[in-house]
């Protein structure tokens, strides 16, 4: 097969590996929670750019392991990358909720006197207040780049699935393919982490529909690593 058609297909497949939904849904929470916090539109979009590259490192490095080692990953290795990928999803999305709820519930002690003018006794009584500021604004970008990180080795599947034609012939093509697989990686997430960012960032500005953003955001996040822990534990 020509050289090229070779380096198109790769890219193609790029493509379609950044749509993954455990992708779309890490760049959903972590935009949805910049979101949340009245993050400026420019910067959000970053997000998508920074996990995409976050990825594509990661899966350069299992493939640059694999070729060193002239081998691939044993089979419950690669369910095990997998599931470690959904309890990322789980966590992420299980911290964003927290947040989004810390936010919502500020609780904090009001001192009141009781008794006779006489006799006057002080104590704490507790006060739940629902809303609260959200914290200050920051997209946290170093985060991006480890969840992007993190999910890229619970893609070693896809990745070695490709190895072969990667690896074919000699250092120079294996290079310029695998930067092939890789860019259409970084294009698709970074393209999902602009859409994302240009449809959240107007519910910033109404509170009530930012926390709503936030919190559909952290739960689609849960759930679709519970969905992948539940996949990849039955092999």
């Amino acid at each position: 097969m020509d050289n090229g058609l070779i380096l198109l297909a790769l890219f193609g497949a790029g493509l379609l590996h950044g749509l993954g939904p455990d992708h779309l849904a890490a760049i959903a929470a972590l935009v949805g929670r910049g979101a949340g916090g009245r993050v400026p539109p420019r910067e959000l979009a970053w997000l998508g750019l920074r996990f995409g590259l976050g990825h594509a490192a990661a899966l350069v490095a299992l493939a640059g392991g694999a070729w060193a080692l002239g081998r691939g990953l044993p089979g419950h290795w690669q369910r095990g990358l997998e599931q470690a990928g959904g309890v990322v999803l789980v966590f992420l999305g299980g911290w964003i909720l927290a947040e989004l709820l810390r936010q919502r519930l500020i609780v904090h002690a009001h001192a009141h006197t009781h008794g006779h003018s006489d006799h006057p006794h002080e104590h704490d009584h507790l006060h739940i207040h629902l809303g609260g500021r959200p914290h200050a604004a920051h997209a946290h970008p170093h985060l991006a780049w480890i969840v992007g990180g993190l999910l890229g080795f619970s893609g070693a599947r896809a990745l070695l699935a490709a190895l072969p034609i990667v690896v074919a012939g000699s250092v120079a093509v294996a290079l310029t393919r695998t930067i092939a697989f890789g860019a259409g990686i970084v294009i698709s997430m970074a393209l999902a982490g602009w859409l994302a960012s240009t449809a959240f960032s107007r519910t910033a500005r109404t509170p009530a529909y930012a926390r709503l953003v936030v919190g559909a955001t952290g739960a689609l996040s849960s759930v679709v690593g519970l969905y992948w822990l539940a996949r990849f534990a039955a092999g």
